[in-house]
């Protein structure tokens, strides 16, 4: 009687586990897509993105959209690119097609949150993780936002898992897939992106001494993400240049 005790419990459990992934993208689902499209895009936060995926639509200039006329250079253009290729199909950014990249991107960073705690810990564990940051206010708002914010949190978080199979499973090529995603990072919002990095560092000093540091391979890091990056930087002075030579173009 006690052995069939202990066996339907572990199976009760074994089924709650499993069940565990669709259960939190049911949710997921159901928050985050919860009156999709309804709301106004009112602040220049919000318009931004969308402003600049319809210029692209509309000229076709897929590398330095323009902003009222001129080249967009606060932040990198990858966010637009993704919000004018969802709203490709409809051929018109709309307040529901605008939000496709973020909505997205946030279950992405359930998935990925989910994947580190489970790695880490347990799977019991990475699905709480899961829970908590698809409850969170920020990743809430911001998944029903069309701005770069949620993007920039999928990377990073997927830099981190990245991290966290080099480090933990011994799978020393996810290092490059990790310097990869910090360009990646850079393309959607600029030099934050390298934060990763940061931490990165100092969880391996912190962990082992900073002899340790050589194990990051960072020399060819570092000089993978100067590549990745280095043309928005070319991109960005060769606008400069033109409109200097050209005070009173506008387009």
């Amino acid at each position: 009687m006690i052995r069939r005790r202990v066996a339907s419990a572990l199976h009760q459990r074994f089924v709650a586990l499993s069940a565990g992934p669709f259960v939190l993208l049911a949710a997921s689902a159901l928050l985050l897509f919860f009156d999709f499209g309804a709301r106004v895009l009112a602040t220049n936060d919000e318009t931004r993105f969308p402003m600049l995926a319809r210029d692209i639509l509309a000229r076709g200039e897929w590398l330095l959209p323009r902003l009222g006329g001129l080249p967009h250079l606060n932040k990198p253009p990858l966010y637009a690119w993704l919000v004018a290729l969802a709203a490709w199909p409809g051929g018109a950014v709309t307040q529901s097609s605008a939000l496709w990249p973020s909505l997205i991107a946030a279950i992405g960073v359930l998935i990925t949150t989910a994947w580190i705690g489970w790695r880490l810990w347990n799977r019991v564990i990475g699905l709480t993780a899961g829970f908590i940051v698809l409850t969170t206010h920020g990743v809430f708002t911001l998944a029903r936002a069309p701005m770069p914010d949620v993007m920039l949190c999928l990377v990073l978080t997927t830099a981190m898992a990245a991290f966290v199979a080099a480090e933990f499973d011994g799978r020393r090529r996810a290092l490059a897939f990790f310097y990869i995603l910090l360009g990646v990072g850079f393309w959607t919002k600029g030099p934050a992106a390298l934060l990763a990095l940061a931490i990165v560092v100092v969880f391996t000093v912190g962990t082992a001494g900073w002899w340790s540091v050589r194990r990051l391979a960072l020399p060819g890091g570092l000089l993978l993400v100067s590549l990745m990056i280095a043309p928005w930087w070319v991109l960005g002075a060769t606008a400069v240049g033109e409109e200097a030579r050209n005070p009173c173009r506008r387009s």
